[in-house]
């Protein structure tokens, strides 16, 4: 029988919660002896400290109980989560979480009235600065009596009638079985709790990895994800138990919500905060709503909390988002929009640009046309309505912000009330639409200047300023923005002004996207030929249009006017839509597939407790190394776990994703699938080795059952699901299809085929070619009644992307021929890309 030393206060409770964690341990483990050994603290001793007396706070009741940890007088310390300072000593670290107890305080009244009834003057025993401030701000009568001393002795006081009532955590009389004692649950609304109150922490040694495989069952993972926020939020403002900072995670489902009310010491000004985010990252919620609550004035200074006015209530960028092109944008620019709490973004900013904004940023689209003054009032007015919230704002506007973007009244409104901002410059499609068009602004030959005017004057004017007399007499290059509404009327008043109309004109339409048409011709033929071109369109008048001919460049992209339809998931498509849109295509983005996190841990947690016990961990996939990462240090392990196995990888990219980990894979196969990891690993004879395959809920078995018939032993465990997505474009995808405005349709895996036909159903594709990344997508496409057209002969996005081109540039070449491959599901050729 194996002996374990278990460390906890003396306390009447604390050695409840020790017997508890022991009984639990025991069970788990019949041949555990667990022996308790007691350990006084300094909290214990100090019999009269109160908070904010000039001690020391941080660890006050573990100090004593972590030296023994270190010291290997014990072997384990059970505390209570709220009393764990929020950063630990070098070499210790929570192993387990338990499941969280009710995490409200309850009221306890000597005479058994609640809350709302006691007299005004009633005296409430608390010595948590939390618990007064938060009383006193709902009932100011109330007299709050300091009171000190573990639960029972509260409760003596309370008896003797020294208090009228005492406020206490419900966990604490729940452990000790005294809930017939709670007057009242106090609910979050008068009462938050202190971060981590409820939940037992278990505190090992970080070296003790069998103590802490062993604790594993014990470890709540919702607990942990709620308390991992609280505590990063406690951690970054400056917070304890002892402060007057309460904080509470809750979670439900993918979603975890972090709620928190602060205070100054004085108790003048009480703040109450809430933010959502995901629980895949508990840790970003904690900071981003600890930044928040210090961007509002709370500080922590060397004695207490104040409130400190704001030097600046918020902040403005103007941001110039460019011609269209996304990649047009300036770094400073995204920064910024990473750092927005509000997008305000206009027609023509293109979309793809809100990607690089934070997950709970809001976006205000107000995309006005020409001569909707309405409008732009609002938008000033949004503007400094958000900003004096403390807001961090960024106004995205289409080309640069102070060329004809109307971005210098925005300026003047804001410099009127007050407000601080800045302004990042755009690339604007005066300069970008013609060079995208192969037509030089300037050139020795031909231009030695440029004009840039509007085409659309504001109508209140009552003169025009735009001379155009003076501009036909110009020799240089004349670029016209928004002047395709007047375009009649323009090129009238040129001709009239003496401007040839043999002079070359273009007129650029959408420029610097895959929709970019440009229309040549002389000035005197261009109302005729622009009939039925629609704005947004850049006009560029003199002889370099001649140019165009031999410089050209972006319409000559082998994949230029393509619009290509990709159905992987969303968050793995990012890479493929580059490699298309580099080629000049036109992406349409319907994802069939959604990653998510798995429902139930348990059996990925055994595995993940046990990795020195495998010879090899084979990666099939990038998504399997980073959910499978992500879990693990989420059970508090990192690279130094995995020093005891050889790693695989199934290509390039899942490769690069363990090389981002710190991990270089040992093995890549020659054939980037499953079918080359079988052939690779035949030469490394693996004969009674064990192999663990992290992979998707519903992986195929190929390559699993392959890897046993040379004699490894081979456990499985889903790391992350596959999931339909919910493919809210079906119709408008289907209606494209039918009508022919789809040149290529790209699938990935089995499963982004199966999806597709669920979403979308089958359809006659109207001559869309059908592209697979390999032949186990092709057979399914086959079986889903489609004929495949493009199969690379090496299974990556980029030979994918490469073939594609090789098709379409020579219609002669065969349809695919398909090599015949086992059945397959799940991931399918997933794997073949890595």
């Amino acid at each position: 029988m194996r002996k374990i030393t278990l460390g906890t206060r003396a306390s009447l409770l604390a050695h409840a919660q020790a017997e508890e964690i022991k009984r639990a341990l025991e069970k788990i483990d019949p041949d555990l002896d667990v022996i308790l050994k007691r350990i006084e603290t300094r909290g214990d001793r100090l019999k009269d400290w109160m908070p904010g007396r000039g001690l020391e706070e941080k660890g006050l009741f573990v100090k004593e109980i972590e030296d023994a940890l270190l010291d290997c007088r014990i072997d384990l310390a059970v505390h209570s989560m709220k009393d764990v300072p929020v950063e630990l000593p070098q070499g210790l670290t929570i192993a387990a979480i338990t499941k969280r107890v009710d995490p409200r305080d309850v009221l306890i009244s000597r005479d058994g009235l609640l809350l709302d009834e006691l007299p005004q003057d009633a005296r409430i025993g608390t010595s948590s600065p939390r618990r007064k401030l938060q009383l006193i701000f709902y009932q100011r009568h109330l007299q709050i009596v300091p009171l000190r001393g573990n639960l029972d002795t509260r409760l003596r006081k309370l008896r003797e009638k020294e208090i009228d009532a005492i406020v206490v955590a419900a966990a604490g009389l729940v452990r000790l079985g005294w809930q017939n004692r709670i007057t009242q649950h106090l609910p979050y609304e008068i009462m938050l709790p202190s971060g981590g109150q409820g939940a037992l922490g278990i505190e090992t040694r970080e070296e003790d990895q069998d103590i802490g495989e062993i604790l594993e069952p014990l470890d709540d993972n919702d607990s942990r994800i709620a308390i991992t926020a609280e505590r990063c939020f406690l951690r970054r403002l400056g917070g304890g138990c002892q402060t007057p900072v309460a904080t509470l995670g809750q979670v439900q489902g993918k979603k975890i919500t972090l709620e928190t009310v602060v205070a100054d010491s004085s108790g003048e000004k009480i703040l109450r905060q809430k933010m959502e985010g995901s629980s895949d990252n508990p840790e970003e919620l904690g900071l981003q709503l600890a930044e928040k609550i210090s961007a509002m004035g709370f500080k922590k200074t060397s004695s207490s909390f104040v409130f400190e006015k704001p030097h600046l209530t918020g902040q403005i960028y103007l941001v110039g988002a460019g011609p269209g092109d996304p990649g047009l944008i300036s770094f400073k620019g995204i920064e910024y929009i990473k750092k927005a709490d509000i997008i305000i973004y206009d027609r023509l900013v293109n979309k793809k640009l809100l990607d690089y904004a934070r997950d709970n940023c809001k976006f205000v689209y107000m995309g006005k046309l020409p001569g909707e003054s309405s409008a732009q009032v609002q938008i000033n007015k949004m503007m400094v309505r958000e900003v004096r919230k403390g807001k961090t704002i960024v106004r995205l506007k289409g080309g640069d912000p102070f060329l004809f973007g109307r971005g210098g009244e925005e300026v003047g409104f804001l410099v009127e009330n007050n407000i601080s901002f800045e302004i990042v410059p755009g690339i604007s499609s005066a300069l970008a639409a013609p060079t995208y068009a192969g037509i030089p602004l300037t050139h020795r030959k031909f231009s030695s200047s440029l004009t840039i005017v509007t085409g659309h004057e504001d109508p209140s004017k009552k003169r025009p300023v735009v001379n155009w007399a003076n501009l036909a007499s110009q020799e240089g290059t004349l670029v016209i923005l928004m002047g395709l509404a007047n375009l009649s009327q323009i090129v009238k008043k040129l001709i009239s002004a003496g401007k040839s109309e043999n002079t070359p004109c273009a007129i650029i339409s959408w420029g610097t996207t895959p929709n970019q048409k440009v229309i040549e011709g002389s000035l005197g033929e261009m109302v005729e030929k622009a009939k039925g071109v629609r704005p947004p369109g850049v006009i560029v008048i003199g002889e370099v249009v001649s140019l165009r001919g031999k410089l050209n460049w972006f319409e000559k992209k082998p994949l230029f006017g393509k619009r290509v339809l990709i159905t992987r998931p969303a968050a793995q498509a990012k890479s493929l839509v580059a490699l298309l849109e580099n080629e000049g295509a036109e992406v349409i983005e319907f994802p069939t597939i959604r990653i998510s996190s798995l429902n139930d841990y348990q059996e990925l947690d055994l595995a993940i407790g046990k990795l020195a016990d495998y010879d090899w961990i084979i990666f099939s996939s990038p998504n399997g190394v980073d959910h499978f990462w992500k879990r693990m240090n989420m059970k508090g392990k990192d690279a130094r776990s995995l020093s005891k196995s050889k790693i695989g990888a199934i290509g390039p990219k899942t490769a690069a994703n363990l090389e981002n980990m710190g991990i270089i894979a040992d093995f890549l196969p020659d054939e980037y699938s499953s079918e080359g990891i079988i052939e690779g690993m035949k030469k490394l004879r693996i004969e009674g080795k064990k192999i663990l395959l992290p992979r998707a809920d519903i992986a195929p078995s190929f390559l699993p059952e392959g890897l046993r018939k040379l004699g490894a032993r081979v456990e499985e465990v889903a790391a992350y699901r596959t999931e339909l997505s919910p493919g809210e474009n079906s119709a408008i995808t289907r209606d494209s299809l039918k009508k022919g405005k789809i040149d290529i349709i790209i699938f990935t895996s089995s499963s982004t085929v199966n999806n597709f036909v669920k979403l979308v159903g089958n359809i006659d594709f109207a001559g869309a070619r059908v592209a697979c990344i390999g032949p186990l997508t092709a057979n399914e496409a086959e079986k889903s009644g489609m004929k495949p057209d493009i199969v690379p002969q090496e299974y990556t996005m980029e030979c994918l992307v490469e073939e594609i081109i090789n098709v379409l540039s020579n219609p002669t070449i065969k349809k695919a021929q398909i090599e015949r491959k086992p059945e397959t599901n799940g991931e399918g050729d997933q794997a073949k890309y890595g």
